[in-house]
C-alpha cells in the first residue's frame, strides 16, 4: 500500500509533461515522436486504491479491425489489474498528418477506449501498439487497422513532385511516371490538361499510371529553359484533379559568349533563421544582371539535408519565383509529414538572356546552399495560404493545389472541391475565390486570319499586318518569298503586357533565329537567297502569365549579297544529310546549317571534331538514330575548334548538324570516328545491359559470380531465387543513382540488396519473367509464372499501396492483400489463392500467395 503523498508525486510528474488533451479520467500527453511513429500516453491516477501486490496488469488482445475515412472507429480494451495500481495508457502509432487531432485514447482503471476518425491521407494498413503500465509492470498488444477510402474519393497525384531538373548535355530526354491514387475507382484517366510540347507523349502504363516522355528539340531548348506541364486525373465521378510540373533544363554555357552572369541577393530568410507561418514560407530574392533575366528564377528546396554534390538537383523539388515589383518571391509549402517544425534547405538559380538567338549563351548563377527552420504557427492558416492538409486551414478545406480555400457559406456560390487529402468538400467558388478580380486580365480578342500552322502561313509582302495571340499554345505564321539576294528584317511590335516572341524558320520548319526579349519589340534579320521562302512564327513566351494581346508584324528587305554555299547543298535539314566519309569539308553561310550522316552498327564511342578557318566560332550537335531527332550531344568552339566524345548506344544512322553564331561566311573541316569499344568513367556512361570495366570500357553485364563484376556492382539473378541467369547491377540508394534517362530504377532485390534495372509496367502481384518486367522498385520472385514484389522489406511502410510485408521462407516480401482466406482471389487459375500469412510485426493478414498446400513451394 503506497501513501497519498506517493500518488500526489505521480500526479505532479505527469503535470510536467506537455499536456494536449484532458478527459474526466485521464490525461493524454505526447511523450515523444520519431520520423515514423508518434507515442501518446494517458495516465489514470487511482486516488482511492494504489495498492501494489506485485502482479502486473494484463491487456487482452484485439483482432484486426477496419476503418473508413471520415467514420469514427471505436476500439474497446479490457485489462486485468489485480494490484489496483494507477495505470498509464499509451499507444505508439504511425506518423500520419493530423493523427493527434483525429485520434484519442480514453482510459479507466478497468478499460480503455480508442477513437479515431481517419482522414483520406490515412488510407492504408497501419500498426498501432497499445500499452498499459503500472508500478507492478506493463502489458502490450498490437492492433492492425486497415483504413479504407470513404465513398467517392477523388484521385490524388502520387508522382511526379512539383518540378525536376534535366541536364540536356548529359541526358537529352525527359522521362518520368505520372501516377495517381484512387482506391475506389478501378480506372482513372490521366491526360494533359493543356497541350504538351511538340514531340512529347503521355502513354498509359496501368489503370492509374502513365509515362511521360519528351526529347526536346534544339529549337525548344532555345525557346525556353523552363516549361510547365499540366496534367489532370479524371475518375468520372468528380471534377478532374490537376497537377502542374515544372521542367527545368540546364545546359553548359558555350565558350566565347559575352555578358556577365546574374547576381542573386537573398533577402529572406537569413541563414539558419527560424521562420514561423501557418501556411507557406517565403523566400524573397533580388536578381540583377547587366542585361535582363528572361526566365523566372527557380527555387530548389528539400526537407532532407542534401548530399555534398553541388550540382545534383535530383534531390530537390523545383518551383518558379513570381515577380513582386523589384524582387522575386516564392513560397516553400508546409511539409505534410511534420506538423510542428521541419528543416528546409534551398538553392536559388537564375538565368539571364544574353543570347538573342536562343539559350546557349545565357548564363546561370546558383546560390550557395541555404537553410532555415520552418515552424508551424499553432493558428490554422487563413484563406489562400499554402497548406499540407485540410485540418491546417481555418476553413477546413485544403485544395488539391495545396491552398486553403474559403468554406462554403450562404453568401457565395458553392462548388465541390477536390482536397489535398483525396476527398471532396464544398467550398466557396473553389480555388477561384483566392484570385483577386482586380488582377484578372481583360479577355484577349482573337484575330480572324486562321494562320495557326505553317501550311496556312499568310504572305507578307510589305507594310504592317495586325494580329493577336491569346494563349501559350497558340501560334500565328507568316511567310516572305524573296525575288533577289537580300537581307530580310522582320519586326514584331506587341502590347507591353502580351509578352510575344518572334521565331524565323526555313521551309522545312527548322528554326533559324529566335528573338525573345522582355521588350515590346522583337527584331530578327537574315540574308535570304533569291527564290527562297522564309517563315515567321509569332507566339507567346511559354512561361508567360499574361493573357496575350494584339501585335503588328512587318518584313522589310534591304540590299545585300548572300554567300555562295558549298557543293554539298542542299543539306540544311536532318532529312537531307549527306554521308560523311570520315572527313567533312564545307561552307556555312549566315544562319546556315550543314548536316552529315554516319552509321553505327553496334553500341560505340563516337569522336567528332570540327574546325573553322580563321578561328570563327563554330558549333555542332549530334542527333539520332534516324528517323528520330533526339539530341545525343553537342560541342562549341569559341576559338573555332569544337570537339565531342560520346557513347551512341543504339545502332542506326546519326547526323551531325554544324552551325555558327557568327553572321559571316565560314569555311570549315572536320572528322568523324566511330569505335566499337566504348570508353567510360562509370556505368552511368554505358548502354543498358553493359557495365564499365575501367580500362576495358563498357562490356556485357553478364556474370556467374560476384568476382566477375566491377566494384560497386552486385551479381544478381534476373529472377530472385533463380540462378539460371545473372547480371552485374550497379548498387544504388535511389533512382538518381541509376540510368534514369534510359528507364532504369533502383530495385529492392532482397537480402538488403538493391540494384539498378529497367522498370517495366507490371504491378505488385502480377506475373513476370524477370526483374525488368516489374514497375518501380519491384523485383520478380520465382513463384510459378513470376510474382512482382518489393523483396527484402523490413516493415509495412516499405510496401506500395495494397500490399503488406510478410515473412515467407528466407525472405520478406510485399504481398498483395486480399479478402478472407479460402475465397477465390488473386491469380486463381495459376495456383494462387488468398491465405493467411505472418506479417513482419508478428500479426497475420490475408495475402495473395502461391498455394503451397496444394501445389508445393
Amino acid at each position: 500500500m503506497c501513501t497519498a503523498g506517493c500518488s500526489r508525486q505521480k500526479f505532479q510528474d505527469v503535470r510536467r509533461r506537455n499536456v494536449i488533451r484532458h478527459e474526466p479520467t485521464c490525461i493524454i500527453s505526447v511523450m515523444k515522436t520519431s520520423l515514423s511513429r508518434i507515442v501518446v500516453t494517458c495516465w489514470i491516477p487511482l486516488w482511492l486504491s494504489c495498492a501494489d501486490n506485485g502482479v502486473p496488469p494484463t491487456l487482452f488482445p484485439v483482432a484486426p479491425v477496419t476503418a473508413e475515412v471520415n467514420q469514427t472507429l471505436t476500439i474497446d480494451f479490457q485489462v486485468s489489474n489485480p494490484s489496483g495500481s494507477g495505470l498509464i495508457w499509451s499507444y505508439d502509432g504511425p506518423k500520419l498528418p493530423g493523427l493527434d487531432q483525429t485520434a484519442v485514447l480514453i482510459g479507466t482503471a478497468t478499460t480503455a477506449q480508442f477513437r479515431w476518425t481517419p482522414l483520406a491521407s490515412h488510407v492504408g494498413t497501419h500498426q498501432f501498439d497499445f500499452r498499459v503500465n503500472s508500478a507492478s509492470g506493463s502489458s502490450q498488444q498490437s492492433v492492425l487497422i486497415n483504413v479504407r477510402p470513404g465513398a467517392g474519393t477523388a484521385p490524388i497525384f502520387i508522382q511526379p513532385n512539383n518540378g525536376g531538373t534535366y541536364n540536356v548535355d548529359i541526358a537529352p530526354c525527359v522521362t518520368f511516371d505520372v501516377e495517381v491514387k484512387d482506391d475506389d475507382s478501378p480506372s482513372v484517366s490521366i491526360r494533359a490538361s493543356q497541350p504538351l510540347p511538340n514531340g512529347a507523349t503521355l502513354t498509359p502504363q496501368s489503370n492509374q499510371r502513365a509515362r511521360f516522355q519528351w526529347c526536346p528539340t534544339v529549337a525548344q531548348i532555345n525557346q525556353s529553359l523552363t516549361w510547365t506541364l499540366s496534367f489532370e486525373a479524371d475518375d468520372g465521378e468528380h471534377p478532374p484533379t490537376r497537377h502542374d510540373y515544372l521542367v527545368v533544363f540546364r545546359r553548359t554555357v558555350q565558350d566565347g559568349c559575352t555578358g556577365s552572369p546574374p547576381n542573386i541577393d537573398i533577402l529572406e530568410p537569413s541563414q539558419d533563421a527560424i521562420v514561423t507561418s501557418s501556411g507557406g514560407f517565403d523566400v524573397v530574392v533580388r536578381i540583377t544582371d547587366d542585361n535582363e533575366v528572361r526566365d523566372a528564377p527557380v527555387l530548389y528546396y528539400t526537407y532532407n539535408k542534401p548530399g555534398s554534390s553541388s550540382d545534383d538537383f535530383s534531390q530537390f523539388e523545383a518551383i518558379s519565383f513570381e515577380s513582386d515589383n523589384e524582387v522575386w518571391r516564392a513560397e516553400v509549402p508546409p511539409s505534410a509529414a511534420n506538423l510542428e517544425a521541419f528543416d528546409v534547405w534551398f538553392v536559388v538559380s537564375a538565368t539571364d538572356n544574353d543570347d538573342t538567338t536562343g539559350t546557349a549563351c545565357d548564363k546561370r548563377t546558383d546560390s550557395s546552399l541555404r537553410h532555415f527552420l520552418a515552424q508551424i504557427d499553432s493558428a490554422p492558416a487563413p484563406n489562400c495560404e499554402l497548406c499540407a492538409n485540410s485540418t491546417s486551414c481555418q476553413s477546413g478545406v485544403c485544395s488539391i493545389a495545396g491552398l486553403c480555400v474559403p468554406a462554403c457559406t450562404d453568401s457565395c456560390n458553392c462548388i465541390e472541391v477536390t482536397t489535398i487529402d483525396g476527398g471532396t468538400l464544398p467550398a466557396c467558388d473553389g480555388s477561384n475565390a483566392c484570385e483577386d478580380p482586380a488582377d484578372t486580365p481583360l479577355q484577349c480578342q482573337p484575330d480572324p486570319w486562321g494562320n495557326s500552322v505553317q501550311s496556312e502561313a499568310l504572305s507578307l509582302l510589305g507594310g504592317n499586318l495586325s494580329g493577336s495571340i491569346c494563349g501559350t499554345s497558340e501560334s500565328d505564321w507568316y511567310k516572305f518569298t524573296s525575288g533577289l539576294d537580300k537581307v530580310l528584317t522582320w519586326t514584331l511590335n506587341d502590347e507591353d503586357s502580351a509578352d510575344l516572341d518572334l521565331e524565323l524558320l526555313d521551309e522545312s520548319g527548322s528554326s533559324l533565329i529566335l528573338a525573345s526579349t522582355l521588350s515590346a519589340t522583337e527584331t530578327a534579320s537574315i540574308c535570304v537567297a533569291a527564290g527562297s521562302i522564309t517563315y515567321a512564327r509569332v507566339h507567346m513566351y511559354q512561361q508567360s502569365t499574361a493573357a496575350g494581346g494584339g501585335y503588328q508584324i512587318s518584313a522589310v528587305q534591304t540590299d545585300g549579297t548572300c554567300c555562295q554555299n558549298d557543293e554539298n547543298e542542299p543539306n540544311n535539314v536532318l532529312e537531307d544529310a549527306i554521308p560523311a566519309l570520315d572527313t567533312v569539308v564545307g561552307t556555312l553561310c549566315p544562319q546556315d546549317k550543314d548536316h552529315y550522316s554516319f552509321n553505327v552498327n553496334e553500341p560505340s564511342t563516337a569522336e567528332i571534331w570540327v574546325q573553322s578557318i580563321n578561328a570563327e566560332t563554330i558549333r555542332f550537335t549530334v542527333h539520332g538514330p534516324l528517323p528520330t531527332d533526339t539530341k545525343m550531344g553537342s560541342a562549341y568552339g569559341g576559338d573555332g575548334n569544337a570537339q565531342w566524345l560520346g557513347v551512341l548506344t543504339k545502332p542506326g544512322t546519326y547526323v551531325v548538324s554544324i552551325s555558327s553564331l557568327a553572321n559571316t561566311t565560314i569555311e570549315y573541316g572536320g572528322q568523324i570516328t566511330v569505335d566499337a569499344q566504348i570508353d567510360c568513367f562509370d556505368t552511368m556512361g554505358c548502354p543498358i545491359d553493359s557495365v564499365c570495366y575501367e580500362e576495358d570500357g563498357c562490356l556485357p553485364a553478364t556474370c556467374a559470380s560476384q568476382m566477375e563484376c566491377p566494384e560497386v556492382h552486385t551479381c544478381q539473378q534476373n529472377i530472385a531465387g533463380n540462378d539460371a541467369s545473372k547480371a552485374c547491377m550497379s548498387w544504388c540508394s535511389s533512382d538518381s543513382s541509376c540510368r534514369q534517362n534510359l528507364g532504369e530504377t533502383c530495385k529492392r532485390l532482397g537480402n538488403n540488396s538493391r540494384g539498378c534495372e529497367l522498370a517495366g509496367s507490371k504491378t505488385a502481384g502480377q506475373s513476370c519473367n524477370s526483374h525488368r518486367d516489374c514497375s518501380a522498385d519491384l523485383g520478380c520472385y520465382d513463384w510459378p509464372g513470376g510474382y512482382c514484389a518489393v523483396l527484402g522489406c523490413t516493415s509495412h511502410s516499405d510496401c506500395p499501396s495494397g500490399t503488406m510485408c510478410g515473412g515467407y521462407g528466407d525472405m520478406n516480401r510485399c504481398l498483395v492483400t486480399c479478402g478472407e482466406p479460402g475465397q477465390p482471389a488473386c491469380r486463381a487459375s495459376e495456383g494462387y489463392a488468398c491465405y493467411l500469412k505472418l506479417g513482419v510485426n508478428g500479426e497475420f493478414f490475408s495475402a495473395c500467395v502461391y498455394d503451397e498446400d496444394v501445389f508445393g513451394t
